[in-house]
């Protein structure tokens, strides 16, 4: 793997390890961890720049690390089927149960793109929704990926998939997928879309009544200027799809009529009207819009996660400290996990945003108690241009619990990406220097 070193480690508590180091570029990490006959299983994928071919600068594929608590550990690119030369956005989903539908699965999903011809013709090669699975915790995974969606060409490509697994009642193991297909002709049309798997992924037996590799892909809400999907489930087995609208400056949620997104017997949409959770506020404007320090993105993408013990759903993101200021901060809210959906704002205290100063990227998780862990992106202390990845504790209700905590070194503003990645104790985040473009990697209590 040209270019790619790969160092692991042992951590401990507040000490970062470096998973991937390359200078050409990684970002945008999601982690997640599992455990089976009393070992504990670790996998980070990410987006990775790699060379493969003379005259081309670089391209990207989905790259993914593995560690077990017994110190087994490997590494890849995902594999692709012939006709796709790149791929991105990974994001990992796990059935962490005993029971269901592949107890024990891991599933990956990303986008497969074809950039061979240059300059710029994404919108006519074609562009892949795939999801992998792993049977064994991340340590390998299976095959090319099963296809979700797939545009060839045209005036659409599909962009930002998002991937839960339930595991709740009967509905534990289903696999649910969302994502975008984006209207590139500028005409505010994109769809927003989901479908799932109750299978496993798996592929259709021809015995009766065995269900499909996948069900019939549906749409969420209305076409428009839909982006960042993201889907969380409730203790009933509700799903909900949190997105943003860029037309309205808002951001929504979406929930099932009925658990496990079962399709409606009457032909009706299998999710309710979505519902606006608030309008944010836009940093920058015009050729800076949603851009800090020149040279980072900061696109106002949910962060979710579901709060069993409120039974809330926790919706954070980037914006503004007012609507077009040139510096971000974060936004969080509460929201109803019933049919309501009454969202509350969480204000957030200035440990966490202060004035004048970027605070972006954020991630959510919650503790058994219902406390908020909240990761994010800080340039507090530091130049405009650099950043340090801090962790917050909350109440359920938004106190602050404890200072937030600095976690490794500075990190240049250089390739930072849209996510980060925070699954139980385990954080994952983009890390760059002079010279080289890292991931790191903690474990937080």
């Amino acid at each position: 793997m040209d270019g790619f070193r790969l160092l692991l480690f042992a951590i401990s508590l507040l000490t970062p390890a470096i998973v991937a180091t390359d200078p050409r570029g990684v970002e945008e990490p999601v982690i997640i961890s599992s455990s089976k006959s009393g070992v504990t299983h670790t996998v980070t994928a990410f987006i990775q720049r790699v060379v493969e071919e003379p005259g081309v600068a670089f391209r990207v594929r989905d790259a993914w690390v593995y560690r077990n608590s017994s110190g087994a550990t490997s590494s890849g690119l995902l594999s692709l089927p012939a006709q796709y030369t790149d791929s991105s956005d990974p994001v990992l989903a796990h059935n962490g149960t005993p029971s269901g539908i592949a107890p024990g699965r891991t599933y990956l999903v990303g986008r497969a793109m074809n950039r061979a011809a240059a300059p710029d013709l994404s919108t006519i090669n074609p562009t892949s929704i795939r999801v992998w699975m792993s049977v064994n915790g991340g340590a390998s995974w299976i095959g090319h990926g099963a296809e979700v969606d797939a545009i060839a060409s045209g005036t659409r490509i599909l962009d930002k998939p998002w991937i839960a697994v339930s595991e709740t009642g009967p509905t534990t193991g289903y696999v649910y997928v969302s994502w975008v297909r984006v209207d590139m002709t500028g005409g505010g049309q994109s769809e927003l879309m989901f479908r799932r798997s109750r299978n496993g992924i798996s592929k259709a037996h021809a015995a009766c009544c065995f269900p499909p590799t996948w069900d019939r892909a549906v749409r969420v809400t209305e076409l428009g200027r839909v982006q960042g999907p993201l889907i969380v489930t409730d203790s009933a087995g509700y799903v909900y799809v949190i997105f943003v609208e860029f037309a309205t400056r808002q951001m929504r949620i979406a929930r099932s009529r009925f658990i496990g997104a079962n399709l409606p017997s009457d032909g009706s949409s299998v999710f309710m009207p979505a519902q606006t959770i608030a309008t944010y506020k836009q940093v920058g404007s015009g050729s800076n819009a949603n851009t800090i320090a020149s040279v980072i993105r900061v696109v106002p993408l949910p962060a979710a996660r579901y709060n069993a013990a409120t039974n809330e759903i926790l919706v954070a993101w980037t914006e503004g400290e007012s609507d077009g200021s040139s510096t971000a901060d974060l936004r969080l809210f509460r929201v109803s996990a019933n049919a309501a959906l009454t969202a509350v704002d969480v204000p957030l205290s200035s440990a966490i945003n202060s004035s004048g100063v970027n605070q972006f990227t954020p991630a959510i998780e919650t503790d058994d108690a219902g406390n908020v862990i909240l990761a994010y992106y800080d340039s507090r202390g530091l130049d405009v241009s650099s950043y340090q990845e801090r962790i917050a504790k909350l109440s359920s209700t938004g106190a602050l619990l404890s200072s937030p905590i600095s976690l490794g070194s500075p990190c240049a503003a250089d390739t930072v990406g849209e996510y980060q990645g925070l699954h139980g104790n385990d954080v994952a985040w983009t890390c760059s220097s002079s010279s080289d473009r890292t991931i790191m990697r903690d474990t937080v209590q």
